[in-house]
């Protein structure tokens, strides 16, 4: 038996626990759509679909395709490479160029002069160099296809609860995390309690003995025994036999030199705190409430941004409900680069203000066609010899502000002259 849990992002996981504490008949699907996202790797890279994460959230066993970060520079020279950033999770980067190597020595993949790996502290950077007549991106296609660019992670959820061995959905596994949290908190307060109290107890002897100090003294000199010294204090005074013991313990000097002011204060701030125990350990709500608050500390300093983006490209009909309904820009070029961006990109122009740079061309390329549209919208794509071909919108490759994009041949069934004229979005 085996357990194979994928590491989660800490601000998201606390959302989710929270969200659970609140109202505990959340649905694996809501925790994933507003909540917990999905794993969150520390070596970053693209996590392609959720249907894989919604597998392991609903049923506690699943598989996630996890791919490398790239992208692709082409230099003046005609020649283009293949910059690899962030590699998947638990993947060993030298054995992975090393098998790279082997696989263009064996001409498994064609295309590739040369592979260097010029990671340093700031992060991973692996350069390979493509031919000059060689396709950039059908060589990277290959490299995701035989080498571990690209990755399937087993999840297993499987835990002991109460001893016993089972495989969880997300929701068990964070109603038990809320369950454990609550018996901790109720323990720990239960704990604080009997200290503080017990000390609350001491004090207030302490008190007692200071205001009768000379009496107290004086019984302490004319006894001849410690039992004898407690039966007088007890029946002078109503001590127990734990207050006697610590007055019995303390020095002349300490006696005579007890502060009332510092003990009252103590008293104060031990009543106050006995008072808050009590009303914690009144109510599960109020353990609950407690559990949310110190929850929200360690996310105020602890918590971080995503670093493994989740991607739609692999998405297919029968899961896109999975995928948020999001404005897109949908952006193409005259040489037939095509990339889409969310609308949040972009703002209003004011006045004196100097824009912001939508995309980044080769020398020459200009943009063709620009339009909004949503990711749940169909584009039906126009070519200049009368073919259409449709895409939805979360299937064209999504790109940041200053991306090229991805050549339309890579995504549509183009032949070589083959050019995309006209896009039409299609709700109907």
């Amino acid at each position: 038996m085996a357990t194979n849990m994928p590491p989660h992002n800490l601000s998201e996981a606390i959302d989710a626990v929270v969200a659970i504490a609140k109202n505990p008949a959340l649905t694996p699907l809501e925790i994933m759509q507003n909540y917990l996202h999905g794993p969150d790797f520390p070596t970053g890279g693209v996590i392609l679909g959720r249907k894989g994460i919604l597998d392991y959230f609903t049923t506690g066993t699943g598989s996630v395709t996890i791919r490398s970060k790239y992208h692709i520079e082409e230099e003046d020279t005609g020649k283009a490479r293949i910059i690899v950033t962030e590699i998947p999770y638990q993947v060993n980067k030298a054995m992975m160029i090393e098998n790279m190597a082997q696989l263009v020595r064996d001409k498994v993949i064609d295309g590739i002069t040369d592979i260097r790996d010029e990671s340093n502290k700031e992060g991973i950077r692996v350069v390979i160099e493509v031919k000059r007549d060689s396709v950039p991106e059908v060589v990277a296609n290959n490299l995701l296809k035989h080498t571990q660019l690209q990755i399937n992670f087993g999840v297993i959820n499987l835990c002991l609860v109460e001893g016993a061995p089972k495989i969880l959905p997300i929701t068990a596994l964070l109603q038990n995390y809320v369950d454990f949290q609550i018996s901790v908190l109720t323990r720990r307060t239960q704990f604080l309690l009997k200290r503080d109290s017990q000390r609350d107890h001491i004090v207030v002897g302490l008190i007692t003995c200071h205001d009768h100090i000379d009496e107290v003294i004086h019984i302490i000199r004319d006894s001849k025994t410690d039992d004898e010294s407690k039966r007088r204090l007890n029946e002078s005074f109503g001590f127990t036999d734990d207050q006697t013991d610590a007055i019995l313990a303390m020095t002349l000097r300490r006696l005579e030199g007890l502060e009332q002011s510092k003990l009252q204060d103590e008293h104060t701030e031990l009543t106050k705190n006995i008072a808050e125990y009590n009303r914690l350990l009144s109510s599960k709500d109020n353990i609950v409430d407690l559990m949310i608050k110190e929850l929200d500390e360690i996310k105020d300093k602890f918590g971080d941004k995503r670093l493994t983006d989740i991607s739609d490209e692999a998405a297919n009909i029968d899961n896109e409900d999975l995928i948020p309904q999001d404005e897109i820009i949908v952006v193409l070029t005259k040489n037939g680069y095509l990339k889409r961006m969310s609308d949040q990109t972009f703002r209003a122009q004011n006045r004196g203000g100097r824009g912001v740079k939508g995309i980044s061309t080769t020398a020459g390329d200009t943009v063709n066609i620009m339009l909004h549209t949503k990711t749940h919208t169909d584009l039906l794509f126009f070519s200049s010899l009368g073919s259409v071909y449709t895409l939805r919108g979360y299937m064209i490759p999504d790109g940041a502000r200053d991306a090229k994009g991805m050549p339309a041949i890579n995504l549509l069934n183009l032949d070589q002259d083959e050019k995309v004229i006209s896009i039409v979005p299609c709700d109907d």
